[in-house]
């Protein structure tokens, strides 16, 4: 069974799982990550999310991912490779418009020595929506 949340707290998004419990964040889920104006800067992050990324790129602070699913792969690599401390994914102001669900499943847990967070850079709001833009609306002058 899969189920729909979204934690925000400190500006950090986490995706808790627990056995047999599969959660995730559905495409037509719109949220924002705000960090707190009083929040101490993050710990330096593992992997780095950015409008003008390119997910050919490493996640590097210099070089980002352009999307949340490609560093949540990054991420996944790391967990099969055994993590050895806490993984952050930092991702910048913009909106990241998705086509299909980011699904956050029991792979994507930490352990219970290292969690995994993905959160928004100090003061700055990234959007994640699923929705679609709908244009060519007329007003037909009768409410409808």
């Amino acid at each position: 069974m899969s189920s729909t949340f979204c934690r925000a707290a400190s500006g950090s998004f986490r995706a808790v799982t627990r056995r047999g419990v599969q959660t995730g964040l559905a495409a037509a889920c719109l949220f924002v990550m705000q960090a707190s104006a009083r929040a101490a800067p993050p710990a330096p992050a593992d992997f780095h999310v950015a409008p003008n990324g390119d997910d050919a790129n490493p996640g590097t602070r210099r070089r980002p991912f352009a999307t949340v699913t490609r560093a949540r792969d990054a991420v996944r690599a790391k967990i099969a490779a055994g993590l050895t401390a806490d993984v952050t994914v930092l991702i910048r102001s913009g909106t990241y418009r998705v086509a299909e669900p980011i699904v956050f499943g029991p792979e994507d847990s930490g352990t219970e020595r290292h969690s995994i967070t993905y959160a928004a850079y100090a003061g700055e709001k990234p959007v994640i929506g699923g929705g679609r833009v709908v244009t060519g609306w007329r007003d037909r002058g009768d409410g409808t």
